[in-house]
């Protein structure tokens, strides 16, 4: 892409966070069954998912970029589309995982979790936060701190390896593009069912019951800020039992 690295990538986050705003905003409205805005896409009675539209937008600026080059302000329009064709398909990310429309259900929430990593890992490329501490410029910088950025890196992979194994996502991802923030994970409690957890906190209840807890209170939180930028999931009452009729006893 000619139009440079940041500049275009820095469209792409643009196009992908006002997409998905856009979309979530249009979702809710349909939810809420407002009577001035527009409802699904169904031709013929099919349900057409907006993550098709952004597949198909995704495919047409690849095969444009690929197939021109274009130069000038086409990268910045491009990235713009890219950007919001990623918004489109990660919104229904849940949809695609379970292969079954969750859109507003409890799994619902992976979504929202796919695009708030896509937007922050796009973020942190944008501002030129290079893997490990490593600037772009390591060839430039006097062998001596070449060897000590180097041992950064390599020192920084196993707090990283040890925060992904506890399940701590997040800080693993975060953690590859900045020194320091993998070591707060691999300190911290594995959540209950990550592989740490199931392999190191078999045969100590204590510390799982410690993990259960606090990932209960992390996952309540999370949920409740999930609710405010995507929207609650719909709530499914239990089915009521029958009552059950008295019968004669005639044993006496």
């Amino acid at each position: 892409m000619r139009g440079g690295g940041e500049g275009p990538l820095l469209f792409l986050l643009i196009g992908l966070l006002v997409a998905f705003f856009l979309v979530r905003l249009s979702t809710r409205l349909m939810r809420a069954r407002v009577r001035w805005w527009f409802g699904e896409v169904r031709p013929r009675g099919l349900h057409i998912h907006h993550m098709v539209f952004g597949a198909v937008a995704m495919m047409v600026v690849g095969v444009i970029q690929f197939a021109f080059d274009p130069s000038g302000k086409w990268p910045y329009v491009l990235a713009l589309a890219f950007g919001a064709g990623i918004a489109l398909v990660l919104d229904e990310f849940a949809l695609l995982l379970h292969l079954e429309d969750v859109y507003w259900s409890e799994e619902g929430r992976t979504s929202i979790d796919a695009v708030v990593l896509a937007a922050t890992l796009t973020g942190i490329l944008v501002l030129r936060i290079a893997p490990a501490g490593l600037p772009g410029g390591l060839g430039a910088l006097p062998s001596t701190a070449r060897w000590v950025m180097t041992v950064v890196a390599a020192l920084n992979v196993v707090p990283v390896i040890i925060s992904l194994l506890k399940g701590k996502l997040w800080m693993g991802v975060i953690g590859i593009f900045v020194p320091g923030v993998a070591l707060i994970g691999m300190v911290r409690l594995a959540k209950p069912r990550s592989p740490w957890a199931r392999s190191r906190y078999a045969h100590d209840p204590a510390k799982m019951r410690a993990a259960r807890i606090r990932a209960a209170r992390w996952t309540q939180l999370r949920h409740r800020l999930w609710d405010i930028i995507g929207g609650a999931p719909t709530r499914v009452a239990p089915p009521r039992e029958a009552p059950v009729r008295e019968q004669a006893d005639w044993s006496e």
